[in-house]
C-alpha cells in the first residue's frame, strides 16, 4: 500500500502505512543519485499509476538537486516487448549508465530479461536502481520473478539480478535502506537472491 492516494486522512482516516509512499520513494532514489554524485540519469517507468507517480516524484526531486534526466523512457508493462526493446536500444546508445526504473517487480524482471538478451547486463557498465516493489517481488517471490524472466530468456538466472539496487520497505523516511542483489546457492543447490 504505497499509493499516495491513501495518504488523504479525510478519506482514509484509519489507514496506517507500513512503508513510505511512492512519491517518497521516488525522492529517495534521487537523493541516492545525488549522494553518489550521479549527475546524469535515465528514468524508466511503466505506463501505469505506480510507475508514473513514482518516476514523476523522482524527476521532480532530481530537478531540485540539479540531476540531469537524459531521457524518460516508458513501456506499457510485461507484454510491451516493443516498448521494452526501444528503451534498451536507447540504453545501449547512451553514454549515461545510471538507470532508475520505477515499475512493478515482475515488469522489472521482464525488462531485465530482455536487456540480457540485448547485451545490457548488470555489470560495471550499468547501475540500475528501483523501488521497493522489485525487492518485494524478487526478494520474496524469486520463483515468480525468475519464471517471468526465463520465459523470455531461458539462460536467465538469479545471478542476472545481481547488482540491482532496490529500496527496502522502511518505516523511517529519513533513513532509507537499500539492498543490492547477490545470487547464492544453498546447500541443496537452490538459487536465492539476497
Amino acid at each position: 500500500a504505497t499509493s499516495d492516494e491513501l495518504t488523504n486522512i479525510n478519506i482514509y482516516p484509519y489507514f496506517l502505512r507500513p512503508i513510505v509512499s511512492d512519491s517518497a520513494q521516488g525522492s529517495m532514489l534521487a537523493d541516492v543519485c545525488f549522494q553518489y554524485g550521479w549527475s546524469n540519469v535515465i528514468a524508466i517507468n511503466t505506463y501505469d499509476t505506480y510507475g508514473t507517480f513514482g518516476i514523476d516524484s523522482f524527476i521532480s526531486r532530481a530537478n531540485e538537486l540539479d540531476i540531469n534526466i537524459d531521457a524518460r523512457l516508458v513501456f506499457e508493462g510485461i507484454h510491451d516487448k516493443e516498448g521494452i526493446l526501444q528503451a534498451i536500444a536507447y540504453l545501449k546508445e547512451s553514454p549515461v549508465n545510471i538507470v532508475v526504473i520505477y515499475a512493478g517487480g515482475l515488469h522489472i524482471s521482464t525488462f531485465l530479461a530482455y536487456a540480457k538478451q540485448e547485451g545490457v547486463v548488470l555489470d560495471d557498465r550499468w547501475i540500475f536502481l528501483g523501488s521497493e516493489d522489485f525487492h518485494t517481488s524478487a526478494g520474496t517471490y524469486l520463483e515468480g520473478a525468475l519464471k517471468t524472466a526465463t520465459a523470455i530468456d531461458e539462460s536467465f538466472t538469479g545471478a542476472d539480478f545481481e547488482g540491482f539496487i532496490s529500496i527496502l520497505p522502511s518505516f523511517d523516511r529519513n533513513k532509507p535502506e537499500f539492498v543490492e542483489y547477490k545470487s547464492i546457492l544453498d546447500a541443496n543447490g537452490y538459487e536465492s537472491v539476497t
